[in-house]
């Protein structure tokens, strides 16, 4: 679903950008903390409430934040249609930014999302989903209850209160912009609600004319990394209450046909965990040879998919280079690879075999135009796989950990336990 709602992957991307800084060697991987962290990853902006007076956090304020949430919620309710334009862009502390933005109507019941890349029409009791890129199919699935009720039943969360204004029980739940948990009111002052949660705080400004939002600045550090990282989301929202909207909420499916799944209409394979058979594969390493899973046929198997371009699987590719040294060492019976996949540029050849050179890693490496991973359902990398001697996924790592090796080794000794 990141595709469609791109705040969660940009933002996610983006923090792996930061992150990438913090080690000028990349063989070298310090622990995430905040003493260790680089000094120019430091904030580099403060959380809204730093901006907010103690008066303006005061029981007092709060109270007032509660009325005003209550005048928002009503405005909401109130209004025979809803029609937002929202812009955003997200800013990570390294400088780097991205921008996108969509539109949000709601008529009734019914509600329609959609920008360039999707649209989302909920309308009588069904959600109809679309990607532009993909012109031969919608997805359309039942639901009960509220358009609210759909979003989060279908994991398409959005970064916007509309939704959850219009429909939800607990107003205060629709502040949650896909990332804070269990948000309360932290402070009020002339027209602006400060919403704060254990992740970071959201500042919502008011159009005083409406009591609709007009905008709204998300600061939050995303979950696992130090405290001293933090995202901003600079949300900007046009809405206005009116009688009809422009092109009223309908569905037309044209010549693509229906299908029931997300996985159906993206082509996406749902992600295999462990207990699953292992696909099996037939690869090049970097000098042409092929390497075949059949000829692995009773050998525990670990696959870490990598690219150049991926910061995280940089900084993790020499931890798996220290497990596989411990493993022709130790463990005669398991075979590491890496997977180069989703690489991108011309010459990839040449462009893995520079890096591979560079680092000095003593395992090989496999060659991966995209089709081996996409059967794994792998939504990111890196993703590592151990695959038992029996062809059965025992684990799987998605994301970088430095507790990997040990990860590993004690997997290891598990399985040679149970041979025994």
């Amino acid at each position: 679903m990141n595709r469609m709602f791109a705040l969660s992957s940009m933002v996610i991307a983006l923090c792996g950008a930061s992150l990438c800084a913090v080690a000028q060697d990349p063989t070298v991987v310090p622990a995430l903390t905040d003493e260790t962290i680089a000094p120019d990853i430091a904030p580099t902006v403060p959380f809204n409430a730093e901006g907010f007076s103690d008066s303006e956090k005061s029981a007092e304020a709060i109270a007032l934040g509660q009325s005003a949430l209550e005048r928002i919620t009503a405005a909401y309710r109130a209004a025979k249609a809803i029609r937002n334009e929202t812009t955003y862009s997200v800013l990570t502390p390294d400088g780097a930014a991205q921008t996108d933005s969509f539109i949000i109507e709601i008529d009734g019941k019914n509600a329609r999302v959609s920008n360039s890349s999707y649209n989302v029409t909920a309308l009588d009791g069904t959600m109809y989903l679309t990607l532009a890129d993909i012109t031969d199919k919608y997805m359309a699935t039942t639901f009960t209850g509220t358009v609210a009720d759909a979003i989060q039943e279908y994991e398409l969360p959005l970064p916007v209160a509309d939704l959850g204004l219009r429909f939800d029980t607990d107003p205060l739940s629709a502040f949650q912009f896909m990332i804070l948990t269990d948000p309360k009111i932290a402070g009020y002052r002339n027209g602006e609600l400060l919403i704060a949660a254990a992740e970071g705080d959201l500042s919502v400004k008011l159009d005083p004319s409406t009591n609709l939002l007009a905008s709204a600045k998300l600061v939050f550090t995303p979950p696992g990394v130090p405290s001293v990282i933090r995202i901003a989301v600079d949300f900007t929202m046009k809405t206005t209450a009116v009688d009809t909207l422009p092109t009223p909420i309908a569905f037309d499916a044209g010549a693509r046909a229906k299908v029931a799944s997300i996985e159906e209409l993206t082509g996406q394979t749902p992600q295999l965990n462990a207990g699953t058979v292992a696909p099996s594969f037939t690869l090049n390493d970097l000098d042409g040879n092929s390497v075949d899973s059949a000829s692995l046929a009773g050998k525990i198997v670990v696959l870490d998919f990598w690219a150049t371009w991926c910061g995280p699987c940089r900084k993790g590719l020499p931890f798996i280079n220290e497990f596989a040294a411990w493993a022709a060492t130790n463990a005669p019976n398991v075979k590491v690879f890496a997977v180069n996949t989703w690489e991108q540029g011309d010459d990839v050849l040449g462009k893995v075999k520079k890096f591979w050179a560079e680092q000095k890693f003593t395992f090989p490496t496999l060659l991966d135009d995209g089709s081996y991973i996409k059967q794994y359902g792998f939504q990111g990398i890196p993703a590592t796989v151990v695959i038992g001697a029996d062809g059965v996924v025992l684990e799987v790592h998605v994301g970088m950990s430095p507790t990997i090796v040990d990860d590993l080794k004690k997997l290891v000794a598990e399985q040679a336990a149970l041979k025994g």
